[in-house]
């Protein structure tokens, strides 16, 4: 997701689920941007989530 704050650069947050139907599935924040800012967790069973995970780049590049 894209964040524009008035009179700055924009700002970019990476979350991920692990479906999009059915009940709600957790969302987890992926970068540390997306960690700041929301109460979502950022760890899978133990391990911290950072940019560099699977898909992460390709999520930012459909924001261009």
């Amino acid at each position: 997701m894209e964040f524009d704050a008035a009179g700055g650069d924009p700002e970019v947050g990476v979350w991920m689920t692990a479906a999009i139907e059915g009940s709600p599935p957790p969302i987890a924040a992926v970068d540390g941007f997306a960690q700041q800012f929301t109460v979502w967790p950022g760890t899978i069973n133990g391990e911290e989530l950072s940019i560099v995970e699977p898909g992460a780049e390709d999520a930012i590049a459909c924001l261009e």
